[in-house]
């Protein structure tokens, strides 16, 4: 290990979390410091991440800032809290009082119960300034339905597959709306809502066809969507060699049908991410971004350097 490292760490995430009561007059002066809180955390955690690569474990039972958590992926399902984190970050540097945060695919409600305690902790960050975070999931509660598409990939996504038991997921969540049924139903649903703009997206349906369903969700009014949604794919790749999902099949497939269908709106990966992250995973290559090119607030200057 390089000498002084670990001090060095935890005096710049103090630094970091004393200044977070200096009042912040202006959204960027917000997200700068933000920003400088984040280079601070890339910086020292990819000198942790040469010598000790098991750090964000350690780091989840340390007195942190949520924000310093986000940074080290010292959270249960860290790329839920970080699309939902840069989602609150962007609201707030266009002046946005509230966004929402979706989860489609909920099955046991693990993530969308993680995705509960994360909006409460965003909203508690001084430097965001109670921006608010509306959480809402999608689910039919009866498991994958029979496909014989082969695009859905259904040698692996089998049939029954994610069946619960919806009445105990209900019971289980605290702040969340629970949408039930086919996802290209209730996208009509979830517009009568009047929820916030969308900023994060969680897809998590496994077949292509739902993913071209669930997609509905970013066919939406402008003015119900942030200029750059966060979009989380789950099954963009499989954990088995036996999967062997690509471009033809499951939500890669269903992603390059929307951009053939919506050359305005594309959705593109988020390139580059896991060099900005101390602690490189697989999540990072599983990020795209909407890009609404004609929303009224795409090109509004958010450069906090500036």
């Amino acid at each position: 290990m390089r000498r002084g490292v670990c001090p060095a760490v935890m005096g710049d995430l103090l630094v970091s979390l004393a200044d977070q009561n200096v009042p912040a007059l202006h959204p960027k002066y917000s997200i700068l410091r933000l920003e400088r809180h984040k280079r601070a955390c890339l910086t020292w955690g990819r000198r942790l991440a040469k010598v000790m690569p098991f750090a964000p474990w350690i780091a989840r039972y340390l007195p942190l800032s949520f924000e310093t958590k986000v940074q080290l992926d010292a959270l249960p399902r860290p790329q839920l809290a970080y699309g939902m984190f840069a989602a609150a970050m962007q609201a707030r540097a266009l002046g946005l009082e509230a966004i929402t945060a979706a989860e489609l695919g909920v099955f046991a409600g693990a993530g969308l119960r993680c995705m509960e305690r994360y909006a409460a902790r965003i909203e508690a960050i001084p430097d965001l300034h109670g921006v608010r975070i509306e959480v809402v999931g999608f689910d039919r509660g009866e498991g994958l339905p029979a496909s014989d598409d082969p695009r859905d990939a259904p040698y692996w996504f089998e049939a029954g597959l994610f069946r619960v038991d919806i009445e105990v997921v209900r019971r289980s969540l605290r702040r969340a709306r629970f949408l039930v049924g086919d996802v290209a139903d209730t996208v009509s649903d979830f517009l009568a809502l009047g929820l916030p703009p969308l900023g994060f997206v969680s897809f998590d349906l496994d077949y292509y066809r739902s993913t071209v369903d669930a997609l509905r969700i970013l066919a939406i009014p402008d003015q119900r969507l942030l200029p750059r949604v966060l979009c989380y794919f789950d099954d963009i790749f499989g954990v088995s060699d036996l999967t062997i999902l690509g471009p033809c099949v499951g939500e890669e497939a269903a992603i390059g049908e929307w951009n053939a269908s919506n050359p305005r709106r594309p959705l593109a990966p988020v390139t580059g991410l896991r060099h900005k992250r101390p602690f490189a995973a697989p999540w990072n290559d599983q990020y795209w971004a909407l890009h609404l090119w004609d929303h009224p607030l795409y090109n509004v200057g958010i450069n906090p350097l500036t």
